[in-house]
């Protein structure tokens, strides 16, 4: 309602002619003049979506009525490009200027009220103490993290709030009495951060890392971000209410296992339940445990499914949550990996085998053969269209004759295994592993054809290949290499060393090639 009101003056009020418009577009350069002549300035980055823009621009118009002593601006395209890559920091964005300086810059909230509260802290922060939990809890705002201070330190959280911005995006800072904290079990003249989504009160030092670690909840309200960790455990509750039961079951096994995520699922539960086999717990209520990019699951049966038809008790679940969590931990319980049942040989492609999870290590490992595999995923246009191509190539090699070669394909979205997938920006990927060296695997390059797969085999493979292909074009290489280069930051280390030594050869190759055309060239002139 604030920024709908403010809107409605806005657009009626704000005369066309004023020389300063409410939000001013401009450069890096010139938001350090306003900052430092002018007032205290927040510019905003924005994204490529004009819906988005538009949103963002409407809330910076209704602010810039309302808050007389701040300057408010969006960067022009040259200047967002360059301030967001330089912060690290994707748009949207909010970067706050004081004085010619950057001093802090922010994730760009969710809901108005936080870049509300955000302005507010900038002209004038929490002079007034907080003097009972009542009005403390009353206080909390709706962002995710708040930071209590004792009167004496609000100046400090201020600058601590400024330094951790841009990772935890706007933190609201509340001022309380010494005695508030005590009541928290917090020293007096500590800081402390609340949790919104746990609702937990942490100390903290003036410290980023102590905000970052203090900032890790014992239980989340799972989002995609949370369960995408490589190395990370989810234990999750899927069920059709999150109430204090719910709550307290989380809070509880969170607090028991802190190397473990923990949290609950709804959110999530279309990318998990594939692996809730076989279903357990009770008529509302199911435990998922798993790694998704691995494609791993835990057995949940044995612990929760003695609960089917049992009313939901906290204890009890937190009992076998524990027993099965330990069991994890030590050993005792391994994972299980999701797999298609092994096909019927006479249904196979007669040239390429298709290999589920069960069978993937025993193929890709076959010490007799040169592998070479294509991941693919269902319902993938680009894995559909390619696979043809796949295939006929295969066929090709085996009537060739060259029996040291094999060909198979995945599809890694109902599949995983005991050893790691080859990493893969994206599918469908082909990945060949040669017979004398299985580390050895390199993926294929430049282009999804017949002569791609060639020039593949040639480079890796261990016997003579009898098929020819030219060179792949340079502009096709040369924009290969960039989007190499993008994604290198993602790539665990041992790929950009393989990726780095394929660009350094093909560089090479780009380099010997130009020259020889030069002197083709030359001999014409």
């Amino acid at each position: 309602m604030f920024f709908v009101f403010f809107g409605l003056i806005a657009s009626i009020y704000v005369p066309y002619t004023d020389p300063h418009p409410l939000v001013r577009t401009v450069s890096e350069e010139e938001a350090q003049q306003i900052s430092r002549h002018e007032n205290q300035t927040i510019v905003v980055a924005l994204t490529n979506n004009q819906e988005t823009n538009d949103e963002i621009l409407e809330t910076l118009s209704a602010a810039a009525i309302y808050f007389k002593n701040i300057s408010f601006c969006v960067f022009n395209g040259e200047s967002n490009a360059k301030v967001t890559k330089e912060n690290e920091i994707e748009a949207p964005a909010i970067f706050l200027y004081i004085k010619g300086i950057m001093f802090a810059n922010y994730i760009y909230p969710d809901i108005d009220t936080s870049f509300l509260s955000l302005c507010n802290l900038i002209i004038k922060p929490p002079k007034k103490p907080i003097t009972s939990l009542k009005e403390l809890y009353s206080s909390i705002g709706t962002g995710p993290f708040t930071i209590i201070a004792p009167p004496k330190k609000v100046e400090l959280a201020r600058l601590l709030q400024y330094r951790i911005g841009n990772q935890l995006g706007i933190v609201d800072i509340l001022n309380a009495d010494g005695k508030v904290l005590l009541a928290l079990g917090i020293n007096e003249t500590s800081l402390a951060l609340v949790r919104k989504e746990d609702m937990c009160v942490v100390p903290i030092d003036f410290d980023i890392e102590s905000v970052f670690e203090a900032s890790n909840p014992v239980y989340r309200v799972l989002m995609n971000s949370d369960i995408t960790g490589e190395e990370d455990i989810v234990f999750s509750i899927i069920s059709e209410e999150f109430e204090d039961n719910e709550r307290d079951f989380l809070f509880e096994v969170g607090q028991r296992f802190p190397n473990f995520i923990v949290g609950y699922a709804n959110q999530v539960s279309d990318y998990i339940q594939k692996f809730n086999i076989p279903p357990n717990g009770d008529d509302t209520h199911e435990i998922v445990v798993f790694n998704l990019p691995r494609g791993i699951y835990y057995n949940c049966s044995s612990y929760f499914g003695k609960f089917k038809g049992i009313p939901f008790d906290v204890s009890n679940w937190v009992s076998a949550a524990t027993k099965m969590l330990n069991d994890i931990s030590k050993g005792t319980l391994q994972p299980s990996f999701m797999t298609e049942d092994p096909s019927d040989p006479t249904e196979n492609d007669p040239f390429v085998t298709k290999v589920v999870g069960t069978t993937y290590e025993s193929f890709v490992m076959d010490p007799e053969h040169d592998v070479v595999m294509l991941y693919k995923r269902e319902n993938c246009p680009h894995c559909v269209k390619f696979f043809p191509t796949f295939s006929a190539f295969a066929k090709e090699c085996a009537e060739a004759k060259l029996d040291f070669v094999k060909f198979g394909f995945i599809d890694i979205s109902k599949n995983s295994a005991p050893i790691k997938y080859p990493y893969m920006p994206g599918v469908p990927h082909v990945q060949i592993f040669p017979a004398k060296n299985k580390t050895d695997d390199n993926p294929l390059h430049g282009g999804r054809d017949r002569f791609a797969l060639i020039r593949l085999l040639k480079a890796y493979s261990s016997g003579e290949i009898p098929f020819e292909a030219p060179l792949p074009d340079k502009g096709q290489i040369a924009m290969e290499m960039m989007q190499m280069l993008f994604g290198a930051k993602d790539m665990p280390e041992e790929e950009k060393i393989k990726t780095f030594m394929y660009m350094d050869k093909m560089s090479k190759l780009l380099n010997l090639t130009e020259a020889n055309e030069s002197k083709d060239t030359s001999k014409e002139l």
